[in-house]
Formats: structure tokens, C-alpha cells, sequence
């Protein structure tokens, strides 16, 4: 993609919109002097961003993106979409497949298209053990950080993609009955959301994953009332910007959380609004756990308020 192409016409939205680049920074959530450098061709955001700030500035992105890609440009974008999908989907066999094909070929040989790659391998190759599998999620974080210490992430501006590996990770320690080193790491995420994230729907679409996973973890080891900081710092953060993604699960882990503390009255209520919360979101397998969780775990008497099962 050229640079000048996308500069000149985000600068050309945001004037129309009459925007500042104060403004526009926030919408996009990153700073002034980076709308600054995308705007005079100094800086090559992501696809995302560019997406998000021509949705943002009210233009079709689509359409954008068909005019202004060439073709190079438009095979990494769709390598990279079903790349994605095949993920989403479970299908690993695909996966796999793709990334064999492409894993030698530029740009998909280095930088951040090589992580990619490298922790979608790492969570989909088959006979791997956790260790290996935390192995080379390893390496796919010291792809971009060369000098990677645990101690050290909250220090780090992290990308999305580095939250999401370190966030495997955390779960790939908890399965080998490493629950305090999980919490490090997901501690160490949150506190450099908040050092170096602006408080944006950007955040918004990982912030209170994160929270909810070092949540879980608190309770496991009885740290509830920590834990449940935590749900209420992630469901505030969803409510102001307007992300139910996460609700329910959040909503549930605070259940717990008050199950642990023996407050009966809030069980109930936050149970349900878990409940209702997931046929909301049409999340009826999550909706179907909860109500079971109810019945068989809290002894909660709710035959009169949950529903009957969706298929």
C-alpha cells in the first residue's frame, strides 16, 4: 500500500468531520503524534486502524481498501482473514495447512506476520505437550521482544497480538498447576493496559478478557475478594464502552465470587443477571452451564425464573 494513499484521505475525512488530531487520536485510541506521523506518510498503521478510522471518519473501509491495496497487499489481507477463520473455526488440519504454505514467503517470513504464524502453530500442531506448546509461544513473543523477561511486561507497550500470546500463556501455565506465574503474567497485561492504553474501545475489545481470565485464576487460590476487584474493574470498562462480549462471563466469575464469601443474596442476583445476560447475547450453551452451575453447585431454587432450554 502506498503511504501517501491512506494519509491523505484519513486527513481529508477528519477535516471534512472537522476533527482534531486530538480528536481522532481518541477515537482511535493512540496518541496525537501518531495520527500526526500516519497523516504525513512517516508511519504505516495496521489494517485495523486503518479500518477503524475510516469507519470512524464515515467511510466504507471496503471500499477504501479495494481501491487503494495492490495486489501483494490484497493476498496478505486475505491470507491473514482466513488465516483467522480457520481459527475461529477449530479447523486446525486447514491451519496448518496455510500457514505451511505461506510461512517461507514475504512478508509472512518476519516481523509481526512471523509471530502470527508462530503462536497459531504453537496452539494448533498436534502432539505437542503444554511445556512445548508454552515453548514456542515463547518464541513467538521473543520474535518482537528479543529480550523478553516476565517480570519485565508490565513495562512493555504491548500489542494486541502479544496480550493474546502472553494471555495463551497464562492459561498454558495454569494447566501445568502454575497458577501464581499465570497471575503474574496477567497482572503484568493489566498494568501496561493502563500504563500505555488510553481508556478506548480499542482496550475495550481485550481489556476485560484479560481481567476475567486473572479473576478465575484468584478464586482457584481463594483470593475473592481481589477476584471480585477485578470482575467489577472488567464490568466496568465493558459498560462504558458499551462491550457485552465478555458480560456474562463476568458476571458469572462474580457469582462465584459471592458464593465463596457466602453472600447469598448476591449469588442470586448476579447468577441471574449471568443467566439472562448470555440469552441476551444468544450464548444459550454458556446460558445452559450457568443454570446447571445454579442448580448443582450454588443449590439455588431459580426453576421459577430460568427458562427452558433453547437448541
Amino acid at each position: 500500500m502506498k503511504q501517501l494513499d491512506y494519509a491523505q484521505v484519513i486527513k481529508e475525512l477528519r477535516d471534512k468531520r472537522g476533527l482534531t488530531q486530538q480528536d481522532a487520536a481518541e477515537l482511535l485510541g493512540c496518541s496525537v503524534p501518531t495520527i500526526s506521523r500516519i497523516e504525513s506518510g512517516k508511519h504505516v498503521p495496521s489494517y485495523h486502524i486503518i479500518e477503524t478510522a475510516l469507519q470512524l471518519l464515515g467511510e466504507n473501509s471496503q471500499d477504501f481498501l479495494n481501491n487503494f491495496l495492490d495486489g501483494n497487499d490484497k493476498r496478505v489481507s486475505q491470507v491473514i482473514y482466513d488465516l483467522t477463520s480457520y481459527r475461529l473455526q477449530g479447523n486446525a488440519k486447514k491451519l496448518m495447512e496455510l500457514i505451511f504454505e505461506v510461512e517461507d514467503t514475504p512478508p509472512f517470513n518476519t516481523g509481526i506476520h512471523l509471530q502470527m504464524l508462530t503462536f497459531y502453530k504453537a496452539e494448533a500442531e498436534e502432539g505437542l505437550s503444554v511445556e512445548e506448546r508454552l515453548d514456542k509461544m515463547l518464541k513467538a513473543i521473543k520474535i518482537t521482544k528479543k529480550n523478553f523477561k516476565y517480570d519485565e511486561i508490565n513495562h512493555y507497550l504491548l500489542s494486541l497480538n502479544e496480550i493474546e500470546i502472553l494471555g495463551s500463556m497464562a492459561t498454558q501455565y495454569y494447566m501445568l498447576g502454575k497458577k501464581e506465574d499465570a497471575i503474574r503474567i496477567l497482572y503484568g497485561i493489566r498494568e501496561s493496559m493502563n500504563k500505555f492504553y488510553l481508556d478506548s474501545d480499542e482496550k475495550a475489545r481485550t481489556y476485560p478478557g484479560v481481567l476475567n481470565n486473572l479473576a478465575y485464576i484468584l478464586c482457584e487460590l481463594n483470593r475473592v475478594d481481589e477476584a471480585k476487584d477485578i470482575c467489577e474493574e472488567a464490568m466496568k470498562v465493558s459498560i462504558r464502552h458499551k462491550n457485552p462480549r465478555y458480560m456474562p462471563s463476568i458476571l458469572f466469575q462474580l457469582s462465584l465470587c459471592y458464593f465463596l464469601k457466602g453472600d447469598d443474596h448476591n449469588l442470586k442476583e448476579y447468577t441471574l443477571r449471568a443467566y439472562y445476560t448470555s440469552r441476551a447475547l444468544e450464548n444459550f450453551a454458556q446460558a445452559k452451564e450457568i443454570a446447571e452451575t445454579a442448580l448443582n453447585k450454588y443449590k439455588l431454587d431459580l426453576k421459577n425464573l430460568i427458562l427452558p432450554d433453547v437448541n
